[in-house]
């Protein structure tokens, strides 16, 4: 069967908005909070009340499963939305809604914002470079940037979707073009909707979190992914990332989002939310109508957002990552670019092998192996709207399967163990500088990278 060609065009939108007056026309040089300096970008920092409908160009992508929009007149955020479960992937508010935020100023919630070379960037809110393009191989792509001015590196991410496919492609490219190194950060921040059932995955055991490093997913006996065990606003960062994917899930909804990426590349994984309390829904009224409140899901190269890194001199720094929703599997344990799986023990006490496909793949030999012996044997076939359910009629107790997907055309899809567990982290903090340090060349270095 050939597939459809991935329909790539440009529309225009019209979306209510809640105006920004006009721009700071002495922007600070140096203030005492956050990034130090935004010249020669002004500040966007006169909000107002005056909601009314403003007319925006939407870049589209759209196959069977996915409608993907990206606005290049608001910094480039990209939305989707997905037509198995007939809902927005991300999070969507109705208004645009800013609120002071942004490194500028105004800054508004949903879809994924794209940030360099530090969070919330002076061109979060403003238009960016675009382009849209349509491959010989049949899918499409979007490719967004600019050319930032505090340091003069440029962005750029091409967001590409693929005929048949139920996923999200994007490729990032960091240049500085100038013959001086520049210090950055890179990280992909997607809003999703939750509810009490919502919790964040990622497979590791330890966390840097409000009250420093922590065990995960359980410290001090609280569930730590679960967002309705957050009062506060508070941020995770996964540690020693040993897997090439994380996401969250929500278990009232049967959904979720699944962020994949090359853990050596993208070591960064990070959990964002207001919190439940009073304190941390207000921000829903804040930013937007009706929309609810929301979570943040960020991906990026470094650890965590403490971390600073230098580009040297005309120097390009690239990488690739993918998202794609997920349903009815209750969760993931084990994901990939093709495939997400999921175990989970019925009422009866029987385990169910859940699997996801992002593509159709037909003829797909499933194994299942328990301390070496095999416990089952199948033969499926894959689709984005079909969720392959396999019974395993074994005790696994304390133990692991190993499960393994391949078929004539794949060859290996997946080998996985699941469930999954791993070495548990010790929770001690790595030395800081001595005082000894701090002016010797290694110690100005570091508190440069970090400064």
């Amino acid at each position: 069967m050939a597939d459809e060609p991935v329909l790539a065009r440009r529309e225009r939108v019209t979306i209510p908005t809640y105006a920004v007056g006009q721009p700071d026309p002495t922007p600070p040089v140096a203030r005492p909070w956050g990034y130090s300096r935004i010249y020669p970008y002004s500040m966007l920092d006169d909000l107002t009340d005056q909601k009314r409908d403003v007319e925006y160009e939407a870049l589209v992508l759209e196959n069977d499963f996915l409608r993907i929009d990206v606005l290049p007149e608001l910094g480039g955020h990209l939305y989707a939305f997905d037509k198995i479960a007939g809902r927005d992937m991300f999070y969507r508010p109705a208004v645009i809604k800013p609120a002071l935020i942004a490194l500028r100023g105004a800054w508004i919630a949903g879809g994924i914002e794209f940030n360099f070379p530090v969070s919330h960037n002076p061109l979060t809110l403003s238009p960016v470079n675009h382009d849209i393009r349509e491959n010989d191989d049949g899918s499409a792509a979007i490719m967004i940037g600019a050319y930032e001015q505090l340091s003069r590196m440029r962005w750029s991410v091409e967001i590409r979707l693929a005929p048949d496919v139920a996923r999200i492609d994007a490729d990032v490219r960091l240049e500085n073009r100038t013959p001086l190194p520049h210090r950055f950060y890179f990280w992909s921040n997607s809003a999703e909707p939750v509810t009490e059932g919502t919790r964040f995955i990622s497979p590791v055991t330890s966390v840097r979190g409000w009250k420093g490093l922590m065990s995960y997913p359980e410290h001090d006996g609280e569930y730590v992914p679960a967002y309705r065990n957050h009062n506060t606003a508070c941020d995770l960062f996964s540690r020693n990332v040993q897997a090439d994917f994380f996401g969250c899930y929500d278990d009232d909804t049967d959904s979720g989002v699944i962020n994949v990426a090359d853990h050596h590349e993208v070591t960064g994984r990070k959990y964002f939310t207001w919190g439940n309390s009073d304190d941390g829904l207000v921000w829903q009224h804040i930013l937007s109508d009706d929309a609810g409140p929301y979570i943040e899901i960020q991906s990026g190269p470094f650890e965590t957002q403490d971390v600073f890194k230098l580009i040297g001199p005309h120097r390009v720094v690239r990488w690739s990552e993918s998202w794609y929703p997920i349903r009815r599997s209750g969760g993931f344990e084990f994901a990939n670019g093709t495939v997400a799986m999921n175990l989970r023990t019925d009422d009866n006490g029987r385990n169910h092998l859940l699997i996801h496909g992002v593509r159709p793949i037909i003829d797909v030999a499933v194994t299942a192996e328990l301390n070496g012996k095999s416990v089952g044997a199948w033969d499926v076939d894959l689709a984005p709207a079909k969720l392959v359910d396999l019974v395993i009629d074994a005790d696994i107790g304390n133990g692991q399967l190993r499960i393994v997907l391949s078929s004539h055309s794949e060859r290996v899809i997946a080998d996985a163990m699941l469930p999954w567990r791993g070495e548990e982290d010790v929770l001690t903090e790595a030395p800081g500088l001595a005082d000894s340090e701090r002016e010797t060349v290694h110690g100005l270095v570091a508190r440069g990278i970090d400064a």
